[in-house]
């Protein structure tokens, strides 16, 4: 005779099921899809699971979503949210390479969104034909400083192309659109009367300073925060509208974290400004948000001082090797690098400068900073 055993009611209470405690510590996800068993029991439901009946009701194509919908859920609950499951991985995009003409390359950007305005150009004026002054930017033609043929040199226009039409922030130039011009891709955007951010400083040297370093560093933090990494930041890559508002521009570099455009992979290098650039990248290492951190605090500097980073060097590989021995730029010992504000911006540039990528701040904490600093120097004033 079996003899079953059962714990006390008492005992029971105080040990909750597996069901239960797993009911407890998810009670903020959302509910289960309840499922319907597969077949029925009896003689009918043991012929479909040893496969000789098949259930027409879609039970089973039922089970197989929600085992779908199951991983998927568990994928979800990664550590950040870049972990979590994009459905576009397994789409079949588009493909540009150096093989395809202009006019292929032209067609699949407009396919992807951007506006192809080849006849809506006015030459002459320099203008669009609704009266809207442009800017048109063409890459080098035929082979460039990295020995590429001209097709690479129009896949990577497209690549430009296709990442700037992606960024829509106020601080971040706009594209217009593209067209065809003397038989190349060209990137329409508006014309910036005071140029770049360098210029616009050499004409109004009593501009408010610390504003125009936390404009940038606010349209840096918009691309990080939506997965994009710019690349080349420094000042003759941001340019300045009519009424003093720092536009981002140059997106040649810039990765985005998602496509819906493919590019063929390219064997040519590509550039970076030296002054600008942390050991990591200079040793061979990719671009990444830290990166950038490191490049806007030397363009906060070239802001603040109106000069280019370790500017009494003259020597490109005098300032990589700085660069790479970890020295930073010497302190400026007038303006506003003087006093306790100086001191507090200081150590903010310094903690840019940071040899290892993991301890400079982000940029979302930099722009913070300058906008805490902004306030007290106003104040003080």
């Amino acid at each position: 005779m079996v003899q079953t055993y059962s714990l006390p009611p008492t005992i029971k209470e105080c040990i909750p099921s597996a069901s239960s405690r797993y009911d407890d510590k998810h009670a903020g996800y959302p509910k289960k899809r309840q499922i319907p068993a597969i077949g029925e029991p009896g003689p009918s439901g043991h012929q479909y699971l040893r496969g000789v009946q098949r259930d027409s009701s879609g039970s089973l194509q039922a089970y197989r979503e929600y085992l779908e919908e199951r991983s998927l859920f568990r994928k979800s609950l990664g550590r950040t949210p870049y972990d979590k499951p994009r459905g576009c991985k397994d789409v079949d995009y588009p493909q540009i390479s150096s093989t395809m003409s202009t006019g292929e390359i032209l067609r699949c950007l407009v396919n992807r969104g951007s506006r192809n305005l080849t006849e809506e150009l006015d030459l002459e004026s320099g203008k669009l034909r609704d009266g809207t002054p442009i800017a048109i930017k063409l890459l080098s033609e035929n082979v460039n400083e990295w020995g590429e043929s001209r097709r690479k040199i129009e896949k990577r226009a497209a690549r430009e192309c296709y990442v700037w039409s992606k960024l829509q922030h106020p601080g971040v130039h706009k594209l217009l659109g593209v067209a065809q011009f003397r038989g190349r891709i060209a990137m329409i955007s508006p014309w910036m009367e005071s140029g770049s951010l360098p210029m616009y400083l050499f004409q109004h040297p009593k501009a408010d300073r610390l504003d125009l370093a936390y404009q940038v560093a606010n349209s840096l933090a918009y691309l990080h925060l939506s997965g994009t990494v710019h690349g080349d930041v420094k000042g003759s890559n941001i340019l300045v509208s009519a009424n003093g508002t720092t536009k981002l521009t140059d997106f040649g570099t810039t990765k985005l974290q998602d496509y819906t455009l493919n590019f063929t992979a390219t064997t040519s290098g590509s550039g970076f400004s030296t002054r600008y650039t942390p050991p990591e990248v200079l040793k061979g290492g990719p671009q990444t948000t830290g990166s950038d951190v490191f490049a806007l605090g030397m363009t906060i500097l070239e802001i603040l001082t109106g000069e280019l980073p370790y500017g009494h060097i003259k020597n490109e590989a005098c300032v990589m090797c700085n660069i790479l021995l970890g020295q930073p730029p010497s302190r400026p010992d007038k303006g506003i690098f003087k006093g306790a504000i100086g001191d507090k911006l200081w150590l903010l540039l310094m903690a840019c400068w940071a040899t290892e990528p993991g301890d400079r701040p982000d940029v979302v904490f930099v722009r913070d900073q300058l906008e805490a600093i902004s306030s007290e120097a106003a104040l003080s004033n």
